[in-house]
This record gives structure tokens, sequence and C-alpha cells, in this order.
């Protein structure tokens, strides 16, 4: 069972699914909060029925987060399931905490709202239809908007920097260097250790494509000293080095 601001670490082998409990009641907002290295994850959240009540699928890179929150219709033991990425040979290893249960306001009623629209946004983004791809943008706007009214700047800076990635994907360079320095700047400021990872490692790819190797040396190197610092796996650290080899 999964306690309020108690984290469970987990290692969670490719294809593999590891299961956890939430105790709710009813009117009760709840969030579940996975941070990850090197593999993405499946994050799925279902009420005590086995309902699906939210599914997320972090595409941003192999170092970041994904959160699921639902408002319990009625009390009982909801369930969680993080899975690894079936495609790749690494293990993920992950964090995983609920952040948030307490009675449900109409604030909790916009952050299903932004998250809904986040999540369709990630969908969107890795369609092969370029109009899809740009309503991704549209999307990831309209949340961010939320994300502003209810004060939570590190899910602002998180689709900021899937726009980033968007632009950069489009060829639109100052437009992602714009939205990867905006994420970064919020990261920091909230001190976000796994989006401000992910966000270097985008402005070093940036700086990379368009052949200014001093900016991505710079950006990988603060890349790799926060990984090292707080212990990030060695899988993640090697093609950071392979990278900066190459510069």
């Amino acid at each position: 069972m999964i306690e309020l601001y108690h984290p469970v670490t987990q290692t969670i082998l490719p294809s593999q699914v590891a299961g956890f409990a939430i105790r709710a009641e009813a009117g009760e907002f709840i969030r579940v909060r996975v941070d990850y290295q090197v593999t993405h994850v499946l994050l799925r959240l279902m009420g005590p029925d086995g309902k699906v009540l939210a599914s997320v699928s972090n595409i941003t890179s192999a170092y970041g987060s994904a959160s699921a929150s639902a408002i319990a219709a009625s009390s009982g033991v909801f369930h969680v399931t993080v899975g690894a990425d079936s495609a790749s040979r690494n293990p993920a290893f992950c964090q995983i905490e609920l952040t948030h249960r307490e009675r449900a306001t109409a604030q909790h009623e916009i952050r299903l709202k932004a998250e809904a629209l986040l999540r369709s946004a990630n969908l969107d983004s890795v369609s092969q239809s370029k109009d899809k791809r740009e309503h991704a943008i549209e999307e990831y706007s309209q949340s961010g908007a939320l994300w502003r009214l209810l004060g939570d700047a590190p899910e602002e800076a998180l689709g900021l920097l899937r726009t980033g990635q968007l632009h950069f994907s489009a060829g639109r360079h100052p437009q992602a260097v714009e939205c990867f320095e905006n994420a970064l700047r919020i990261a920091r400021l909230f001190g976000d250790r796994f989006t401000e990872v992910s966000t270097l490692l985008a402005l070093g790819g940036e700086s990379y494509s368009t052949g200014d190797y001093r900016s991505a040396l710079r950006h990988f190197e603060q890349a790799l000293a926060n990984i090292r610092e707080f212990g990030g796996n060695e899988a993640l650290r090697k093609p950071i080095l392979a990278t900066l080899w190459q510069t």
C-alpha cells in the first residue's frame, strides 16, 4: 500500500508491470507521480472496480516523470500499475509517490482538465499527422494556461519542454530554444531535477543539430553533472558520454 509522501523505489524490467495500491475515500483527490530513468514507462491509475481512470505514457525522453490523478467516486482501494517500455533492452529505475490525497475542490477539477489536455497532447505529438502534431502545440499551450492558473509551474515546464521538442522536430529552432530555456528556468527555480536534466539534454541536442558544439558540450556536461550529483543510473550516463566524446 502506498502512503502519502512516502515514495517507493522500484526497478522494472522491460515488459514487466509493477502494481501498487492506494486507499482513498469517496470525494478525495488522489495523485500519483512516477520519476523514472533510462526507459519510458506507462502509468495507469484504476478505480476499485478496475476501471482505468487515467493512463499516461511519458514520451519526452528516457529521463523524466509522469503523473496520474482522479477524484474518487467511491471509497476503496485504487490500483496503480507502472510498466516499462517493452521495446527497450534496459530496465526502468522508478520512484513512485502518492503526492496528493485530500478533499477534492474546484481547483482539483481544473487540474484534471489540465492533465487530460496533456495526455491528449502527448498522443498527438507522436502522430504521423502533421496537423495533429501542430494541434499538440495548441493543447500544451492550453494546459499551460491552466497550470499557471493553479500555480503549478513544474507541470507548466513539462509542457514547455514537449512543445520545444515539437518545434525542434519541425525545424523551428528559435521557438524550440525559447521553450527549452523557459522550461529550464522554471525547473531550476522549483528544484525539479528530472525536468532540468531532460531540458538540458534537449538544449544540447538542439545546439548540436545546428553546429553549435560549444553550447552542446556545455549543456551535456551540466546534464551529466546533475545526474552524477543525485545518483543517476549509469545506463543513462553512457549515451551522454558518447555524445560528449563526439563533440
